[in-house]
């Protein structure tokens, strides 16, 4: 490529930048705008206290928040022990081609758009949860489930190299415990 074509892609691309910027700045102050009056009002923190009943006019987002930080956590909290445990038999236990088998399918898993995530939790694992705790399905585990396998294949690609670092001390126990089962060992 010639210089002056860079250049041209370069300014091309620094517009574009300069647009998506202006675009962001635009609905910040669309939605500072249009939210004035609720904080001029000294109604913007109600909204953070106050409990959902649109039935009687209350608005708050505070149970969305505190559902949202449960629903992360309790995520979280059952995601890193099975990503933990999958990245530790890809990287520690499997045969090489298994391994390698394995990470191309959790790559892929990663590749999945959260749409698709989505559409599984509505179709498939709704109706599952409603048959087996005969509910409505539309609950926490429902959520929790979901962003456990959201997460995971993350996880699990990351595990790994954070697992390198003590890949002979972890591999001789791990190797040990599977030919001896773990009666002489100590993990």
């Amino acid at each position: 490529m010639t210089k002056a074509f860079e250049t041209v892609i370069e300014k091309t691309f620094f517009v574009f930048a300069l647009a998506s910027a202006g675009v962001v700045i635009l609905i910040f102050g669309f939605m500072l705008a249009l939210g004035f009056p609720l904080i001029k009002g000294g109604l913007f923190f109600g909204l953070l206290t106050r409990d959902w009943s649109p039935y009687h006019g209350v608005f708050g987002i505070y149970p969305m928040i505190v559902g949202t930080l449960a629903i992360a956590l309790l995520s979280v909290i059952l995601a890193f022990p099975l990503s933990l445990g999958c990245a530790s038999f890809i990287s520690v236990l499997a045969p090489p081609k298994f391994a390698g088998f394995l990470r191309k399918v959790v790559q892929m898993m990663t590749g999945i758009p959260t749409v698709v995530f989505g559409f599984v939790g509505i179709f498939l694992l709704i109706p599952i949860v409603r048959e087996v705790f005969e509910s409505g399905g539309m609950c926490i585990l429902t959520a929790v489930i979901m962003l456990t396998l959201l997460i995971s294949p993350t996880m699990i690609l990351i595990l790994p190299r954070v697992l390198s670092r003590f890949r002979s001390p972890i591999q001789m126990r791990w190797r040990l415990w599977a030919e001896h089962g773990c009666r002489n060992c100590s993990i």
